[in-house]
C-alpha cells in the first residue's frame, strides 16, 4: 500500500529580517510613530523594529571588539573605547565593528603626524576634516585606536579621493626634474668643472635626490612598507639637509675668496681639489651625523622627555611639530643664520674692494669681478630658499589659506626651474653646449675662452665673432 506524504513548508517571518540596515544592526523602539524612519517593521501595537543608525548616528570601528590596529594589522589587545574622539560622548553613536579598512580603496590618516590637519565627529556622525581652512565632510570612513611607532593615537580611514592637500601632490617636483638633471650634465662638463661648479654640481645633486624621494613616497606611499618607508624618509632628510650644508659653503667659499683677495696669489688645480675635499667632509659629514642622531633617538628606549623624530608611515618623513624642528628645522634655521651673516661679512669686503680697485693688477681685478657676479648668482639663490624655507612653517602656525600653501610649494618646486635659467641659460653657457653639440663645426663656434686661469679658475668671456654653429 503506497503511503503518501505531505510536506508542509512554513515560511517564518522573523522580525527585522525585511530591513535592509547597515551591517544588519537593528533596534527595538517604543511607541507607534514610524515617520522618523526610513524603514521599520511593526511588532506590535506598541513596538517596532528600525535600523539602529535611524536611532543613533552610526560610527564605524575599524577592528572587532576587544581589537585595535597594531602596527597596520587588527590585533586583540586590553578593552579600550575609541574615548580619544574630540567633544563627543561614544554613547551618543551606535559603534559598528568590524568594518574593516580597505588597502586599495582607502588612505589611512593619523592625525597625530599633521600640525596643520584637524578633524571633528559630526553629531549626525560624518566626519569634518580641515586641512587650514579648507574643510572636507566625509560621510564614509571608520575609526580606531593605532598602536604603531611606540606611540599611540587614533586611525582614520577615509576614502582616497578625499583629502587633497594632507599629502603633496608631486607633479611640481617632477617636472623640476629635468631642470637640475639638465644643471647637472651640463656643469659636468670639464671647462665648468672649477671649485665653484663643483660646489653647484653637489648642491643641485642633493636637491635631485630629495625631490626623487618625495615622489616616490607621494605616488607608491599606499604599497610601502614600513622599512622602506623610514629609509625614503631618512635619503629625504639627508638630501635637503646637505643641499642647505652645500649653499653654506658656496656662502663660505665667497667670503674666503674676499677675506684671501688683499693677499691675492695663483691658487693651483691641486689646492683647489683639497678645497673641495674639506668642503665636502662638511657638506655631506654634518647632514649625515644628524641623520644618525635621528635613527639612534628613533630606534633607541629614551625617556619620555627626549623628542621621538616619529619618522615613518603614513608621510615617511619627520613627524611634524616638535619632531620637524629638532630633527630638521633647527639645522636649517642656523645654516640661513650662518649665511647671512657670510653674506652681510662680504658685501662689506666688496665695498673696501672698491676703494683698491685703482691700485689693482688686471688679475686682481678680473677675480674680483668674477667673484662679485658669483656673489649675486649665489644670493639670489639663498634668497629663493630663504623665502621658501623661513614662511612656510608659519603658514602652518598661523592656518594660512590653502592658496598661501599652495603658492609655497609651488614656489619650492620651480626653484629648479629658477636654478637652471640662472646658471645655465647664459651666453657663455650655451655657446659652450653648443661647441659640444656641434663638435664638427667648432671652429666656427663664437670665441669663448673657458680657460682656467690664475684668478682662481674664474670664467672669461671674451667678444664673440657673429658666426654660429
Amino acid at each position: 500500500m503506497d503511503e503518501k506524504f505531505i510536506l508542509i513548508i512554513i515560511c517564518v517571518i522573523v522580525p527585522g529580517s525585511a530591513l535592509n540596515c547597515q551591517n544588519k544592526l537593528t533596534t527595538v523602539v517604543e511607541g507607534p510613530s514610524t515617520k522618523y524612519y526610513s524603514q521599520y517593521v511593526k511588532l506590535n501595537d506598541t513596538h517596532i523594529r528600525v535600523c539602529s543608525c535611524d536611532v543613533k548616528p552610526c560610527v564605524k570601528k575599524c577592528c572587532g571588539r576587544g581589537q585595535a590596529m597594531v602596527n597596520d594589522d587588527c590585533k586583540f589587545t586590553p578593552a579600550e573605547p575609541l574615548s580619544i574622539l574630540p567633544k563627543r560622548n561614544l554613547s551618543n553613536f551606535h559603534v559598528i565593528y568590524g568594518n574593516g579598512c580597505p588597502e586599495k580603496h582607502s588612505t589611512r590618516f593619523y592625525p597625530e603626524d599633521y600640525t596643520n590637519v584637524r578633524y571633528h565627529l559630526q553629531i549626525n556622525g560624518s566626519m569634518s576634516i580641515f586641512f587650514d581652512r579648507d574643510e572636507r565632510v566625509i560621510e564614509d570612513f571608520c575609526l580606531e585606536n593605532a598602536y604603531r611607532n611606540r606611540s599611540n593615537g587614533l586611525l582614520i580611514c577615509i576614502p582616497e579621493d578625499v583629502p587633497p592637500g594632507i599629502y603633496e601632490f608631486p607633479l611640481g617636483m617632477a617636472l623640476s626634474l629635468p631642470f637640475l638633471v639638465a644643471t647637472l650634465i651640463v656643469y659636468s662638463f670639464r671647462e665648468l668643472q672649477n671649485l665653484h661648479g663643483k660646489n653647484l654640481s653637489s648642491y643641485v645633486a642633493c636637491l635631485t635626490i630629495a625631490y626623487l624621494s618625495v615622489i616616490i613616497v607621494e605616488i607608491c606611499k599606499l604599497n610601502l612598507s614600513e622599512t622602506l618607508c623610514i629609509i625614503l624618509g631618512l635619503v629625504r632628510q639627508f638630501s635637503f639637509l646637505s643641499s642647505f650644508f652645500w649653499l653654506n659653503v658656496m656662502c663660505f667659499d665667497l667670503w674666503w675668496s674676499l677675506s684671501s683677495w688683499s693677499g691675492f696669489k695663483a691658487h693651483s688645480t691641486d689646492k683647489e681639489k683639497k678645497k673641495f675635499l674639506m668642503y665636502s667632509a662638511c657638506a655631506w659629514g654634518c647632514p649625515a651625523a644628524i641623520v644618525i642622531v635621528t635613527v639612534i633617538m628613533e630606534f633607541s628606549q629614551t625617556p619620555e622627555s627626549i623628542i621621538k623624530p616619529g619618522i615613518g608611515l603614513p608621510h615617511c618623513f619627520l613627524r611634524d611639530g616638535k619632531p620637524f624642528y629638532a630633527y630638521f628645522y633647527g639645522p636649517v634655521i642656523f645654516i640661513f643664520c650662518t649665511d647671512l651673516t657670510l653674506f652681510i661679512l662680504s658685501a662689506v669686503r666688496f665695498i673696501t674692494a672698491r676703494k683698491k680697485m685703482r691700485l689693482a693688477t688686471v688679475h686682481e681685478k678680473i677675480y674680483i669681478q668674477g667673484t662679485k657676479a658669483r656673489y649675486f648668482l649665489v644670493l639670489k639663490i639663498f634668497i629663493m630658499m630663504g623665502i621658501n624655507w623661513i614662511i612656510d612653517p608659519f603658514s602652518w602656525i598661523f592656518e594660512s589659506s590653502i592658496w598661501t600653501w599652495l603658492f609655497i610649494h609651488l614656489s619650492i618646486t620651480l626653484q629648479a626651474a629658477f636654478i637652471f635659467f640662472l646658471f645655465v641659460w647664459k651666453t657663455e653657457i650655451k655657446c659652450l653646449i653648443m661647441s659640444k653639440l656641434c663638435a664638427n663645426s667648432y671652429s666656427e663656434l663664437p670665441t669663448i675662452s673657458l680657460r682656467q686661469t690664475s684668478a682662481r679658475n674664474q670664467i672669461i668671456r671674451q667678444p664673440p665673432d657673429t658666426t654660429v654653429c
